[in-house]
């Protein structure tokens, strides 16, 4: 009776027990469903004791109230962080200068804190100075827009002006353009003006460069022409050289394109008709040279080409004439030397047919000189390719004529090596035979002695010894065959190999 008190008094005692970590438990639950730092931390301070004491799952139970306490304490701790670095941000945001050209970027900034700012519980007081700020700031930028509109249609208006009249609106047009970019103007006109006012700057440029220069130019070549002019005049000979007509002629439209004085122009003009003049007659008379030798081309004669390269004045004569004869004087040899190859091309192909042995060599040699001076002389046609046919024949001919002799050359060397790899398999079965005879004699003499020395004692000792070399020497020879059957002797005496005993 006693045992079953205490068994029920202990139950008893866990009941209470589990009671008490259920009704912890439910207290922890409904601290934990009100997410309240503080009242949860309180519940834990209650019956953390009770529980860490308690049964395995009221442990569990107060690991897992301990770590949400933990997680509700790190978001608290975010939420503070948040909110004070959104309020510092948009303080310092709304207490920054910007500059007027910097108002879009401070609205847009502005906007995007004041939304963090909300979004973290800032207080409506600071909120209302951001929004007043962002007021000002609108304010300037619509200032900005309306002077960047004026500043865009006064340059659109000189960009026009530029394009129609040229250089001497660049001034306004780079006025417009500073104006520009004072207020920041960012548009294509701006840089399509920048381009238009660098373009008309490197053009008017370029022109007082090129009037410089045409003018230099110029005055150079009408003072070499006028010196050429003088010196011919002074030496009362024709005039023949006439270089400098074609620098003063492109000399002097150079400098009327780039509106030189018509002074200078005028004067270089005079100068140049009377050049022209003198080459016009000089031309006339170079025809008629010209005209000579050519009349000595067409006839084909090369003797009559030669005297007309003899009685021409060929100073006179453009050099293409004079290499357009020597181009046809050379023209003739080279056909004649053709020919002449030809011919011997002809001979060499005629004397090579039907030749043998050495004949056929030399007859080949003189086919491939021929062919070598045919193609160097130009000779084309049948017979080229008759000689080309027969020369490559003669080659077939000298190398299957070599292929045959190596052929030869190579059965030679392989009945060579055959006859030389038998006679080393015979000495080698000779060495090998003698050395199996060399040990059945040794073995056949071991036989003997133990013959010998099996004998019983007594008898005549002088008669056996007198007997004894000659049966051991007789008894050394032995006979054996070699392996095509021949048979020889091996004496283990006197170490002697031989076919007869």
């Amino acid at each position: 009776r006693m045992a079953e008190a205490a068994a029920a008094a202990e139950i008893a005692a866990q009941e209470a027990v589990a009671r008490a970590e259920l009704e912890a438990t439910e207290a922890l639950q409904q601290a934990m469903a009100s997410r309240d730092v503080q009242m949860l931390q309180a519940a834990l301070d209650h019956f953390g004791q009770m529980l860490r004491g308690g049964s395995e799952q009221a442990r569990l139970d107060l690991a897992a109230v301990e770590d949400y306490l933990r997680e509700l304490k790190r978001h608290e701790e975010e939420f503070l962080a948040e909110l004070e670095a959104s309020t510092s941000a948009l303080h310092q945001l709304t207490l920054q200068p910007a500059t007027i050209f910097e108002s879009d970027e401070r609205i847009q900034a502005l906007q995007a804190a004041a939304a963090r700012a909300i979004a973290a519980g800032a207080p409506a007081a600071q909120i209302e100075a951001a929004q007043a700020r962002v007021d000002t700031l609108h304010r300037q930028l619509t200032q900005l827009l309306q002077d960047q509109a004026v500043a865009h249609q006064a340059l659109a208006t000189s960009l026009a002006a530029a394009r129609a009249h040229g250089y001497s609106q660049v001034g306004a047009l780079q006025s417009a353009i500073e104006r520009a970019r004072q207020i920041r103007l960012d548009s294509a006109e701006v840089a399509e003006a920048e381009v238009l006012v660098r373009s008309l700057t490197e053009v008017e440029r370029a022109r007082q460069a090129e009037m410089q220069a045409a003018s230099t130019a110029l005055h150079r070549a009408h003072s070499e022409a006028h010196s050429v002019a003088a010196a011919t005049a002074a030496s009362g000979k024709p005039l023949r050289s006439f270089v400098c007509v074609d620098p003063l002629r492109q000399a002097l439209e150079r400098a009327r394109k780039a509106g030189v004085d018509a002074a200078a122009c005028e004067a270089a003009a005079l100068q140049l008709s009377e050049l022209e003049t003198a080459q016009a007659a000089h031309d006339r008379e170079v025809n008629s040279l010209c005209d000579g030798l050519r009349a000595a081309i067409a006839s084909g004669d090369e003797h009559m080409m030669r005297s007309a390269l003899d009685t021409t004045s060929l100073e006179l004569v453009p050099a293409e004439v004079v290499a357009e004869v020597h181009g046809r004087i050379e023209a003739l040899k080279c056909e004649r030397e053709r020919n002449e190859a030809a011919t011997c091309l002809d001979a060499a192909v005629q004397s090579s047919e039907g030749v043998q042995g050495h004949a056929e060599i030399e007859a080949a040699a003189r086919l491939e000189a021929g062919l070598r001076r045919a193609r160097e002389c130009g000779v084309e046609g049948l017979l080229l390719r008759k000689a080309e046919k027969r020369m490559a024949e003669l080659a077939d001919a000298a190398e299957a004529a070599k292929r045959e002799a190596e052929a030869l050359a190579w059965e030679e060397q392989q009945k060579a090596a055959r006859r030389e790899a038998a006679e080393r398999r015979r000495r080698e079965e000779e060495e090998k035979e003698a050395r199996k005879a060399e040990r059945r004699a040794k073995k056949a003499e071991e036989a003997e002695e133990k013959k010998k020395d099996s004998v019983p004692e007594g008898g005549d000792f002088l008669s056996r010894a007198a007997q004894q070399p000659q049966k051991s020497h007789d008894a050394a020879w032995v006979s054996h065959s070699t392996d095509d059957g021949r048979t020889y002797y091996y004496n283990s005496v006197t170490r002697e190999t031989t076919w007869e005993v």
